[in-house]
Order: C-alpha cells, then structure tokens, then sequence
C-alpha cells in the first residue's frame, strides 16, 4: 500500500510539473505577449490555441482562358497553451463538408489541388521549445481557390455550399508526441475584393498579387 501511494505522488508530480502559458509571465517572448494582446477569444485545444482573425473572398479573372476564380485567403494566429517542451512539424487548414471533398480532387488539369497548397507547412524544421522565452506564436496566412468557375460548373459545385465549407476549417497542428485538430468558424460574412480599388488592399497589401495576376498567399511567421 506504501509503494502505491509514493508511485502515485510521483505519477501527480510529473503530470503537474507543466503550466499553462498565461500573460504575467515574465519572459514571454514578443510573440506570445501579441498573441495575448490579440483581445480575440481564441479556440484551445491540449496544447495549442488558435484564432480565426481573418478571411477574404478575391476575384481573379484570367483573361487568356476566360476563367473566374475566387480565392479564399486566411489569416490565423496560433500559439501554444502550456509550458511543455514541444517541437513544430507541421501546421494544416482543411476546409469542411463538400468543399473538403471538392478541393481534394486530383483534377489532372494543372491546376493546384488542396494537397499542393497544404505542402508548404507540411514538413516544418522548428528548434523545439523548453524555456519559456522559446515559445512562440505564429500568424498563418494561406490561400485556397475555387478551382474556377468551368471546374465548379462541370462538378455541380453551389458557391453557397463551398462558402460554407470555406468558413468553416480544421486546424491541425501536429509536434513531437501528437496532433491537434482545432475547429474554427469566421463569425461573419467575408469581405469580398473585386477591385483594385478597395481601400483593404491598402490595409492589406499581400492581397494585391491575388487580384492582380491569381498569386495565392502562402506565410508562416512568428506573430508581430
């Protein structure tokens, strides 16, 4: 009975030996103190939390082949929820229902698929995280299209029905010793840019290659 209860305290104190990150820590880093200072609730999972700052619609048409296009681009901030030492490896958005399965077609038409644009921060080489002045939050932006509109035409695509599948994604973040799926709604209707004179461009200035030439936004940085 002795040598349960002493494997027992020893068991408590090693799962409790963690925290959860918070403000008043003195040696955040200028990350974390940003994260905090958002003032947006964020959604939080086992080890990390995430916010759903941003998400804006942007025609494109392409005027060699007469196609339309809208791209949805994102701007998510995350970061991590407790002190335990941890090591990035990749960071994903997936769309849900119908447009999950839309967007992860393999079209055989050039055109890139939902699986070419989660490629650039599916294998991530991050220092892993031990001091508390390591950890950092990072702001996402990533961009996803339509496809087109000939392509959503010839698969009977509803724009309504892939717009509610744009808006609501899955974040999954995955480090040494698992993964976390992190579900995010953007709680309002998305702005929409079809000119190039929409004050939000200025606001917003990577949005201007999407307009102008259909340049999808691909950044992973540590939030400022």
């Amino acid at each position: 009975m002795v040598l349960l209860l002493v494997l027992s305290a020893v068991g408590c104190t090693k799962s409790n030996q963690y925290r959860n990150l918070n403000k008043d820590d003195p040696d955040l880093s200028y990350s974390m103190e940003a994260f905090f200072s958002l003032g947006m609730e964020p959604v939080v999972s086992e080890s990390f939390q995430a916010v759903f700052s941003d998400l804006t619609e942007v025609k494109y048409h392409d005027a060699e082949t007469s196609v339309g296009y809208t791209y949805y681009v994102y701007e998510i901030f995350f970061a991590p929820v407790t002190s335990r030492p941890l090591s990035l490896k990749s960071v994903t958005v997936s769309p849900t229902g119908e447009a999950y399965g839309y967007l992860n077609r393999d079209l055989n038409n050039g055109r890139s698929s939902l699986k070419d644009w989660q490629g650039f921060t599916d294998k991530l080489v991050i220092p892993k995280w031990s001091a508390i002045s390591d950890f950092t939050a990072y702001r996402l932006l990533i961009t996803y299209s339509d496809l087109g509109n000939d392509t959503m035409a010839s698969y009977g695509i509803d724009t309504d029905m892939l717009d509610q599948g744009m808006e609501n994604v899955i974040l999954r973040i995955r480090y040494d010793g698992g993964e976390d799926e992190i579900n995010l709604s953007f709680g309002k209707k998305p702005h929409v840019v079809d000119s190039k004179a929409d004050p939000l461009l200025l606001e917003k200035p990577y949005l201007k290659p999407v307009l102008s030439d259909g340049i999808p936004e691909f950044r992973l940085e540590p939030l400022r």
